[in-house]
C-alpha cells in the first residue's frame, strides 16, 4: 500500500510540475533566456510549487481523498479504482468499498477492466470478508492463494476467515504458513497465540508468549 501511495504521489507531483512549468515558461527554450530571466522564472516556479504543495497537503493526508483525486485525472485506470476499494476497507468503510466494486463490475469499459486478475480477486475477497461473509471470503481468498501461493496477506486473510467460522485448526495452519514465509509479518505471532488458545493448547500458547517455543518449531509439529 505504501508503494502504491508513493507511486501516486510521484504521479501527482510530476503532473503538477509539468503544468506549472508550462504555465510559467510557456514554449520558450531556456537557451534563449537571459540568466536573470532564468532565475526569475525558477523562483516563480518554486513559489507556485510550494503554494500548490501546501494546498495539497490536506489531500495527501487522507488516502481516500487522494485516490479520489487521482481518479479525476485517470478515471479509466483500473488499478487506481482497485486501490480506492482497498483503501476504503482499510479505513473502515467496507460498505463504500462494496458500492465502488459494484460500480466497477457494472462497467463495460475494456480499458478500465484491464487489471491484474489476482489484484481484482484480492479486492473482491477483502471486501467480502470485511462485510462479514466469511464463508464466501474463504472461497475467494483460497482462489487468490491458488494464483499466488506465497501471498502472505491471502494466507492471513484466509486464516482469519477460517477462525471467524470456528475452524481454528485451519486458521492456525494458514497463520503458521504465513509466519514461515514472513517471520516479521506484523500480528502473525499474536494470531497464532489466539488460534492455539481457541484450540485449548494453552501450554503452547504460553510457551510461545514467553519465548520458550519458537514459531518454526510449532510449524513443524502442527503442519497439516
Amino acid at each position: 500500500a505504501s508503494l502504491a501511495l508513493w507511486g501516486i504521489l510521484n504521479y501527482l507531483i510530476n503532473i503538477n510540475t509539468a503544468k506549472l512549468y508550462r504555465l510559467s515558461v510557456g514554449n520558450f527554450s531556456l537557451s534563449h533566456m537571459t540568466p536573470r530571466r532564468v532565475v526569475l522564472v525558477g523562483a516563480a516556479v518554486l513559489t507556485m510549487l510550494t503554494a500548490r504543495t501546501a494546498l495539497r497537503l490536506g489531500v495527501w493526508s487522507d488516502e481516500r481523498v487522494l485516490y479520489a483525486a487521482t481518479l479525476r485525472d485517470a478515471s479509466r485506470n483500473g488499478r487506481a479504482h482497485i486501490n480506492v476499494i482497498i483503501t476504503l476497507v482499510n479505513t473502515g468503510r467496507p460498505d463504500l468499498a462494496h458500492r465502488w466494486l459494484t460500480y466497477f463490475d457494472a462497467s463495460n469499459d475494456p480499458v478500465l477492466k484491464n487489471v491484474n486478475a489476482h489484484m481484482l480477486l484480492r479486492a473482491r475477497a477483502v471486501v467480502t470478508a470485511s462485510l462479514g461473509d466469511y464463508a464466501q471470503g474463504e472461497v475467494l481468498w483460497s482462489r487468490a492463494l491458488s494464483l499466488v501461493p506465497d501471498d502472505t496477506d491471502a494466507l492471513t486473510w484466509l486464516a482469519f476467515c477460517h477462525g471467524m467460522q470456528g475452524k481454528h485448526d485451519q486458521a492456525l495452519h494458514y497463520y503458521l504458513v504465513a509466519a514461515r514465509l514472513d517471520p516479521l509479518m506484523p500480528g502473525v505471532g499474536e494470531n497464532i497465540v489466539t488460534a492455539l488458545q481457541k484450540l485449548g493448547r494453552f501450554a503452547e500458547a504460553d510457551a510461545l508468549l514467553r519465548g520458550k517455543l519458537k514459531i518454526e518449531d510449532l510449524s513443524t509439529t502442527s503442519s497439516r
